[in-house]
């Protein structure tokens, strides 16, 4: 068990002094969790990681399109050994190919996916027999995507921000030419 004694008096704080520290505490461990400023407690969900989860009518299949196809590289696979269900890296984000659905994928969601270059996607992709639904093309917000659709029908919207888009644009004005000769 830890002590909360100082490291550099050896000394115990007491109630009132814990009490003060406990607050800062959980401001350092949990930065991105809204708090009530006067008791230090959390008043929102603090996600720590998230996925998306798909039960393929065929994993193997779903598997084999997301790792080989896609490229998408493996988080981890767990599991029987005869189906093993495989969770890939997408982004900062992550995706579970695991169970078993007996229908295909009949959901109004969609997988978005933000790429480099959506044309240099789209003639690999089309190359390697993914169901491409529309090919790149510019929206009028101004992001240009394509649309393919995984083996059991789940869309899959590929995105690129091109560098004129607000997302990419640094909007803080230009430095000053002082500024970064004195910054140097």
């Amino acid at each position: 068990m830890r002590s909360s004694a100082s490291p550099s008096t050896g000394v115990r704080p007491g109630p009132d002094k814990q009490q003060a520290i406990a607050p800062l505490a959980l401001a350092i461990t949990r930065p991105s969790a809204l708090q009530h400023r006067a008791c230090g407690k959390i008043l929102g969900m603090d996600v720590l990681a998230s996925r998306i989860i798909l039960h393929p009518t065929d994993p193997t299949v779903s598997q084999r399109f997301y790792r080989d196809t896609l490229g998408l590289a493996v988080y981890r696979e767990f599991g029987p050994p005869e189906s093993p269900g495989m969770v890939f890296y997408a982004g900062q984000g992550l995706i579970e190919i695991s169970g078993h659905s007996d229908q295909p994928g009949t959901s109004s969601t969609a997988i978005w996916l933000q790429v480099r270059d959506v044309t240099r996607e789209h003639a690999r992709l089309a190359a390697a027999g993914a169901a491409v639904l529309r090919g790149p093309h510019r929206e009028f917000w101004g992001l240009i995507e394509m649309w393919i659709a995984d083996p059991d029908g789940n869309r899959i919207v590929l995105v690129e921000i091109p560098a004129d888009h607000p997302l990419r644009r640094d909007t803080r004005p230009p430095r000053e030419e002082s500024a970064q000769t004195a910054s140097g």
